[in-house]
């Protein structure tokens, strides 16, 4: 839907920690499933010891501010005054400094099985129709009366995750507003992992400033 940067948002001490030896602690590092795997290989290639979890941008920037980890990946900008937690104002009543890296540009996909040689497109409002809180969908059929009467497998991201604060809104409308009813993941969807040929999925990552609940990014 839209390129925008992804961010490694690192806490200002621990910047000296990528310049010692692999055998000191290792560095705290959560946040997004979308950056994790850039900071396992910045890890790697600069030979330092990283412990990681992909817990999901917010809630770990939750971790960060509260001081328990080093480092955050995060798929937006770290969220302040005006939006629903502001995590400036947290970091600094816990004494966290840090500054923001942006690290790459991502993007939210809507994917479908590579079998699923019926359903080829969809619009806008046909994602929300499937998507919304209050929707009736559950089959290809109930999107457009000329498609299979097969039963639409729904993979996403669950809350505490910007991807899934995204998507909601530009799919629903409303950030956090979606129907409840989907398998709700943590890390990327690998190859062969939807077993229904007709999964429609909001997995592959979009990224850049945190929209608003309720507004525009």
């Amino acid at each position: 839907m839209r390129a925008s940067r992804t961010f490694a948002v690192l806490a200002a001490g621990s910047l000296t920690l990528t310049a010692c030896s692999n055998d000191t602690d290792p560095i705290r590092a959560s946040g997004s499933a979308t950056v994790y795997p850039i900071t396992e290989a910045v890890a790697r290639d600069l030979d330092v010891s990283i412990v990681q979890r992909s817990d999901g941008t917010l809630d770990g920037f939750e971790k960060f501010c509260s001081g328990d980890t080093e480092l955050d990946n995060a798929s937006g900008a770290i969220p302040g005054a005006g939006q629903s937690t502001d995590y400036i104002q947290m970091c600094a009543d816990n004494g966290v400094d840090f500054i923001e890296l942006p690290v790459a540009l991502a993007a939210l996909s809507l994917i479908r099985n590579e079998q699923n040689g019926e359903v080829g497109d969809l619009t806008m409002d046909e994602v929300r129709s499937i998507w919304e809180s209050n929707s009736a969908v559950t089959t290809c059929s109930d999107v457009r009366p000329d498609w299979p009467d097969e039963e639409i497998e729904l993979l996403g991201r669950g809350p505490g995750s910007a991807t899934f604060d995204y998507f909601t809104y530009c799919a629903a409308g409303e950030t956090g507003e979606i129907r409840d009813d989907y398998e709700a993941n943590r890390r990327p969807l690998r190859p062969g992992e939807a077993g229904s040929r007709f999964p429609v999925c909001a997995r592959i990552h979009r990224s850049g400033q945190l929209p608003r609940r309720g507004g525009p990014p």
